[in-house]
């Protein structure tokens, strides 16, 4: 069934088309994007007005943790139509997962590579078959996670001496994931973590740092080596604040992140969406996207960044061709809100529709 939203605004991903237009759809992807009236867009069996609407691309959170099936149509509620889960086991249930196709889209990196040494390694339940301290054995939990099909690998990084993986050992496992032509996103929520990740390659830093400010040195070497970063700055806030006494201060993550905006990093919106026990923030899956994208403005970025950041760059850094833009032969994966969060990035709470694939969500008008 072909859905059209005539004269609305659109922000195609990455700009705000010059105009009003005609938006046409179905299950199989965009078919038409027009300047309003065009007689060609007409033809369809539902017909939507979209003035004083903003037509986005379906948001995509870069960080996210799946322990419930239901987390996926709390994303989907608030106009997240696909989220990158950072860690998820066992296996069996990221088999679970894929298999029940429940509300928004996901991808995962299955379980992460975590040192002996760790705070990580003690998360309750976390398979002790994925911790490692030497190169051999991270190479090989690279290859498992390829053959259960991981989208992507996720490395979990501290400063020397805090339990992360080494330097050689995380060299390693960049080295097989990128063997496979598979992306390395790195927890990294210190300085020296930082430093790593830069150092081995890694594609993509996740958390910001809470304990200090980032090099200049390092701002440009990750900018040369073309690193991005999801700083994740709704946990980042509520981490800060449940370990205020050890002397994290959220100011450092965010001078990070404008650092890093103003160096040219390219950067994501990711939440850290988890409600898994013994986290330091319960940073809610759907809501805290809205968040996120609000402090991400804060730290500097312009509405317009924080959107891209939270839609084509996110689908261009993770590979994700089909998505993430408004134009013809995309998925129809569609946000509709009341007003233009180019201007107030807080419009997009206004939600008033959300298209996965082309088919309406519960509550879209």
């Amino acid at each position: 069934m072909k859905t059209l939203i005539s004269s609305v605004s659109v922000f195609n991903g990455e700009i705000l088309l010059e105009g009003l237009h005609d938006v046409v759809f179905d299950d199989t992807g965009i078919l038409s994007v027009q300047p309003a009236g065009m007689r060609e867009a007409a033809t369809a069996e539902v017909t939507l007005d979209g003035t004083g609407r903003t037509l986005l691309p379906g948001l995509i959170d870069s960080h996210v943790h799946i322990t419930d099936p239901q987390q996926l149509d709390q994303l989907l509620d608030h106009g997240v139509t696909t989220a990158l889960d950072m860690a998820m086991w066992p296996y069996e249930f990221q088999q679970q997962i894929r298999s029940e196709g429940h509300g928004t889209a996901i991808f995962t990196a299955g379980a992460p590579l975590v040192s002996h040494h760790g705070t990580h390694a003690r998360i309750p339940n976390f398979p002790a078959e994925s911790m490692t301290d030497d190169a051999e054995g991270a190479r090989r939990l690279v290859r498992e996670r390829v053959e259960q099909g991981s989208d992507y690998i996720k490395l979990i990084l501290e400063s020397p001496g805090h339990g992360g993986l080494e330097a050689d050992v995380a060299r390693a496992a960049v080295d097989e994931a990128h063997r496979a032509g598979k992306l390395v996103v790195a927890h990294a929520a210190a300085a020296g973590a930082y430093e790593i990740g830069v150092e081995v390659g890694v594609d993509i830093l996740t958390h910001a740092p809470l304990d200090k400010k980032l090099p200049p040195r390092l701002l440009t070497d990750m900018l040369q080596k073309h690193i991005a970063t999801s700083p994740t700055l709704t946990m980042m806030k509520g981490t800060a604040d449940f370990y205020a006494a050890q002397g994290l201060d959220f100011a450092f993550a965010n001078q990070a992140v404008a650092d890093m905006h103003k160096a040219g990093t390219t950067i994501l919106a990711g939440t850290d969406a988890n409600q898994a026990p013994g986290v330091p923030a319960n940073v809610v899956h759907g809501t805290s996207i809205h968040e996120e994208l609000r402090l991400l403005a804060q730290a500097g970025l312009a509405p317009v960044e924080a959107l891209q950041a939270a839609t084509s760059l996110n689908a261009k850094v993770f590979g994700l061709e089909d998505r993430g833009v408004v134009e013809p032969g995309r998925r129809a994966d569609l946000v509709l809100v009341s007003g233009d969060p180019t201007r107030d990035i807080a419009v997009t709470e206004n939600l008033e529709g959300v298209w996965l694939g082309g088919r309406p969500t519960e509550g879209t008008k």
